[in-house]
């Protein structure tokens, strides 16, 4: 075991909760009622 330090970069898009593609993207399925 070891400590290491991560630096990340991350983008977030607006509404991305609501868009199915999105999900998609991500290998998950849009869920069924969301909002």
């Amino acid at each position: 075991d070891c400590k290491v330090h991560l630096f990340l970069t991350v983008k977030v898009r607006s509404n991305w909760q609501d868009d199915a593609e999105r999900f998609r993207e991500m290998g998950l399925e849009f869920p069924d009622g969301a909002p």
